[in-house]
This record gives structure tokens, sequence and C-alpha cells, in this order.
């Protein structure tokens, strides 16, 4: 018995080691595209600020960047395309926590480039895979089980997601919520302790204040009736901008074109939808145009015309191959629908609605629930962004309407899912085994 006691504590310092250094990459990860996405809304707002003749050129730097992407996506890394996240699940359920070495170091050169010259795509979802490939290279590289491996996996995806938004506990609860499926205290441990690590040195480098600022809303029940009202909007909004987005991604996929040619055509359409709307975020990851809603300084004419054109520029640059991720634009979709319905509130009942800017911050919960059908992550991570927990029960309500329509619409299936059922598993739903090899961990 003591015996069996101390190879369990082993075990579990062993991973809690490998789980700090996970935590060390997710925030150097973090701070890298942090850089990067401060240089490029300085450099494509310095462009704009020229006039509208020079503003052009903004057209055709997404372009250059899918000329880039192409050719190495095609000839190094094709699983690099995308997203992310669905190849990190296809892994873990699929081949065992195997992820391939080079993904890690492709993957981020990729999402650089994709990112760096205005893509509309996040830094979250690549940054999550970049940790998740380390995982996966230590749980290698020390011989683990498939088990063990798998806790590192979501450790490292956990702890780069956890720095990219600032929310340790968020990043933590969406490795267990959209990937493990299971709870144990050999698990617990290393992905919450690689979240916090990762969290508490991006902000020692790059400070207090997240990507994301958040005036303090108070919670007000006389609004329920409209936080309802605004779950059922976003989800079928959320369900809208899937189709959408597999509808370009179909396209793409039609178009009689060499691979390697196709993120340059997604970089022409983003850059013709976005670069007249510099400032707003329709181009990049779009933290400025999440911020500028959240404080009430967008209109609700100008807001569902950045929620089109974001729609749009995200599925033109993801849908084309080019490499990032869907967190920030779902965030930046949820935050312009969700600003809009405040304005609209605010008219319909004005002694009722005191802050309509908090309907874009519950608005960006209840539309990444919707998308990717993680409503636990959505709660959590939402009032982290808050700093603080009064507004919890605005967001349940809105999160888990939104799910619910989600459902309703779309079944088990995520934006996540939907890709692995059609691409890896055509004669499996992946949608509909996922969590029962989960629950068998």
């Amino acid at each position: 018995m003591q015996d069996n006691n101390l190879n369990y504590l082993k075990e579990w310092a062993e991973l809690n080691l490998i789980a700090i250094m996970l935590g060390i990459f997710g925030a150097i990860s973090a701070i890298i595209f942090a850089k990067i996405i401060d240089y490029n809304k300085y450099f494509f707002e310095k462009i704009f600020q020229q006039g509208f003749s020079k503003a052009l050129i903004l057209i055709f730097i997404p372009t250059i960047g899918g000329l880039i992407a192409g050719p190495i996506i095609y000839k190094y890394c094709r699983g690099s395309k995308g997203h992310g996240i669905p190849e990190v699940m296809y892994a873990i359920n699929s081949e065992g926590s195997f992820i391939e070495k080079r993904k890690a170091i492709v993957k981020t050169i990729l999402s650089v480039i994709t990112i760096g010259s205005g893509g509309s795509a996040g830094r979250a979802g690549p940054i999550a895979q970049i940790g998740a490939s380390i995982g996966s290279v230590f749980g290698q590289f020390s011989k683990y089980d498939e088990k063990k491996t798998k806790i590192l996996v979501v450790s490292g995806l956990s702890s780069g997601l956890s720095a990219a938004l600032n929310t340790p506990l968020g990043g933590a609860i969406f490795g267990f919520e959209l990937i493990l499926s299971s709870f144990s205290p050999l698990s617990v441990m290393p992905i919450v302790l690689a979240s916090v690590i990762s969290v508490n040195l991006s902000r020692a480098v790059l400070g207090q204040e997240a990507m994301i600022n958040v005036i303090p809303f108070v919670y007000n029940p006389a609004e329920v009736p409209f936080y309802i009202i605004l779950g059922v909007v976003i989800g079928i909004a959320s369900f809208i901008f899937i189709k959408v987005f597999y509808l370009i991604e179909d396209g793409f996929e039609k178009i009689n074109t060499p691979f390697y040619f196709k993120p340059a055509i997604g970089g022409i359409l983003t850059g013709l939808v976005g670069f007249s709307l510099v400032g707003y975020g329709v181009l990049g990851a779009g933290f400025e145009g999440i911020n500028a809603a959240l404080s009430g300084k967008i209109g609700l004419p100008l807001l569902l015309l950045l929620f089109v054109a974001k729609m749009l520029a995200t599925s033109f640059t993801l849908g084309s191959g080019s490499s990032g991720g869907l967190f920030s634009p779902s965030l930046y979709l949820g935050s312009m629908l969700g600003g809009a319905m405040g304005l609209i509130f605010v008219h319909v009942a004005p002694n009722t609605i005191s802050h309509p800017e908090a309907y874009a911050l519950i608005g960006m919960g209840a539309f990444f629930s919707g998308v990717s059908k993680v409503p636990l992550t959505c709660i959590i991570m939402i009032s982290e962004i808050a700093g603080g927990y009064s507004i919890i029960p605005a967001i349940m309500l809105s999160v888990l309407i939104s799910y619910g329509i989600s459902v309703l619409l779309l079944g088990k299936s995520s934006i996540d899912t939907i890709k692995l059922d059609r691409k890896f598993l055509a004669a499996k739903s992946f949608s509909n085994e996922l969590n029962e090899s989960g629950a068998k961990d």
C-alpha cells in the first residue's frame, strides 16, 4: 500500500513539474502574440491615417500574408491550417494524444504571419494548440502512457488559452469541459497549475491590464427578460455564423486552384472587407473593436455592420486555409451583436436598462457558448474578464439559453466537432462519441 502511495505521489509530482514548464511556454507564446497584435494595430492605423488612397494598400497586406502562409502549410504541415482546436481534439481522442513535434513550430510561424498581416483570426487558438503540442512532446519524451500524456496536452492547451485571455480559471475549465470530459486529482492540479503559472508570467511582462477592458457592471433583476431575449438572438446568430463559416470553407475547397494560393485569395477578400474599418478590429484579432463596444463608443448601425464584416473576414481568413484561432473572433461577434441589442433594449425600456454596454459583455459569452458548446467555460471566463462575479446571473441566463438554442439547431455538434465529423471521421460522428471516449479515462 505504501509503495502504491509513493508511486502515485511521484507521478503526481512529475506531472506538476512538467505543468510548470508548460505554463512558462504558454506565457511566452502569449507575450509574443500580444506584441505582434500591438504592433499590427499601430502599423495599420498609421497607414489608414494617410488617407483613402494610401489605405488601399491594406487590402493587399493580408494577401501577402496568405501568399507566404499557403506554401508553408502545403509543404510542411497541412494539419496546421485552420483554427487549431479540432486538431487537438482529434489527437487526444483518436491518436493517443500524439501530436507531431513540428506542428508547434509551424503553427507558431503561420499564426504570426496570418495575424501579423491582418488576417481576421485570434491568438488564443494557436497559442492553445502550441501549448498542446509541447505537452504532447513532453509526454512522448517521458514515455508516459496515453492517460498521462493527455493530461499534459490539456495542461499545455489550458495554459496557452489562460495566458492569451488573462483568464486562469476559464482556461482550465475549457480543458476539462471540451477536451478531457473527466475530473480526477491527478489531472486537476497540473492543468490548474499550468494555467496559473502562464497567467502570472504573462501579467508580469505585459502588465496587469488585460487585452479586454471592461467597465464594472451590476446585475439588475429587472433586466431578466432582456437577458433571455439576448440569449435567444445570439443562439440563432451563432448558428448562422457556423453555417456561413462552413459555406465559405466549402467554397474554397471547391475552387479549382492549387491549395497554396487559396490563403492569398482569402487574404484579399479579408482586406476588401476590412480595409475601411481599421480601428474597429475587423482586421487582426479585434480587441480594439471589443473594447470600443464595451465602452459604448460604437453606434447601433456600425455595431451591426461590424458584426457582418467580422463574420465574413473571419470566414475568408480561416476558411481559405490560413492559420489562426476562433476565440477572439467569436468574442468580437458576441460583443458587437450584444452591444447592438443593448442599444435596442435601452430605447425600448430606458428606465430599466442602466448599462446597455453590459450586453456587449454578456453577448461575448453567449456567442462563444453557441459556437463552441462550452457553457461553463463561458460563464467563468466572462466573469473573469469582467473582474468580478456580480454580473454572473445575467451571464448564466444568456449563455445557457444560447447554448440551448444551438443544441436545438445543431445537436451536439460545435464549430470544432463539425470539422472533425466531416474531415477526420466520416464513418463515425466525432461529436456523438466525444463525451463517451472522455468518460472512459
